[in-house]
């Protein structure tokens, strides 16, 4: 799991804990502190090192702000494990989130990605709470022209790239990092990852609380 880190100090806890609660336990997850003007990384530190479970937590440090790609590629270049999953540092997962995108892939090592469902959580609405959350089909896509007619047609793959498990050998045999000085990164990576991408699975279950907030991009 990596996770950028930047001013965002109200909500950080919030998603610590959210990963520090996952069942599923072999997980890594790589916080990167994009130099941060707040006490976000100093929260960070406190929760980890009174984290007595499994999941094997490390904080990168970022010596000048950067912005958002440069901290996801840190993240991507130091990450380990056989998938990544990108995170925003505002937002939640469910506890059981890696368990479900990682049955699939128990199941067929041959999947590149894994794309879960989500529910927004937005201050536009009465009590910070709407409850709109998209209807997917569970689907198994195995050919190029079946992932981009979904991405294209049908519109079911995001653009966003939070709530994607990836296989990291995939990502980086076609060199899909992301490009630095944009804002709306995700869209220019999501194009590159659909010249690729041929086995993607698709869950409707939410594995992803997505919020928005006044100031964030």
């Amino acid at each position: 799991i990596i996770i950028p880190v930047y001013a965002v100090s109200p909500y950080i806890e919030r998603c610590v804990r959210s990963v520090m609660n996952q069942t599923y336990a072999s997980i890594e997850c790589v916080f990167v502190n994009d130099a941060s003007p707040d006490d976000s990384i100093e929260k960070c530190e406190k929760m980890i090192a009174s984290y007595q479970g499994p999941i094997n937590f490390s904080i990168l440090h970022h010596e000048r702000n950067r912005g958002l790609s440069a901290a996801r590629n840190t993240g991507l270049k130091a990450a380990t494990g056989e998938y990544v999953f990108f995170m925003d540092s505002d937002d939640e997962l469910p506890t059981d989130c890696i368990a479900i995108l990682m049955k699939p892939v128990l199941d067929n090592p041959a999947i590149e990605m894994v794309q879960g469902n989500y529910e927004l959580f937005s201050n536009a609405y009465p009590h910070g709470i709407n409850p709109k959350r998209r209807e997917l089909h569970d689907v198994y896509l195995s050919s190029l022209s079946s992932t981009r007619s979904c991405f294209y047609d049908k519109k079911a793959v995001n653009v966003f790239t939070w709530n994607k498990l990836v296989r990291r050998d995939f990502l980086y045999q076609h060199q899909l990092f992301f490009k630095e000085g944009l804002l709306w990164e995700d869209s220019l990576w999501m194009f590159y990852v659909m010249k690729y991408l041929s086995r993607l699975y698709i869950t409707n279950q939410v594995t992803y609380y997505y919020y928005t907030r006044p100031g964030s991009i």
